[in-house]
């Protein structure tokens, strides 16, 4: 069985505790769904964080969740697809 290293918590000025720790529990709940099927699963917590991701090494399928704090799915999405037109996303 392979093991896998949680999402940190990761403190946002901008959503309360509660919200937060849903936010990490859902992003880690798909984390390890995608895993345990086999996928490549790189996670972030922020559209910040997964631009610098995938700068680093592009992917096939992104999923993206529609509220990002401060930040938006929807811009999100407008910039992966102008990183890497042929990706897949998921919203």
């Amino acid at each position: 069985m392979r093991t896998r290293n949680p999402v940190p918590f990761q403190d946002s000025p901008d959503l309360p505790s509660e919200e937060i720790l849903r936010e990490v529990a859902v992003r880690n709940f798909y984390q390890l769904y995608l895993e345990n099927n086999l996928f490549k699963v790189r996670s972030a917590a922020s559209a910040s964080e997964a631009l610098r991701l995938l700068d680093q090494e592009p992917v096939s399928l992104a999923v993206i969740d529609v509220y990002l704090g401060n930040e938006s799915g929807i811009d999100l999405l407008r910039r992966i697809r102008a990183f890497v037109p042929l990706s897949r996303l998921l919203l």
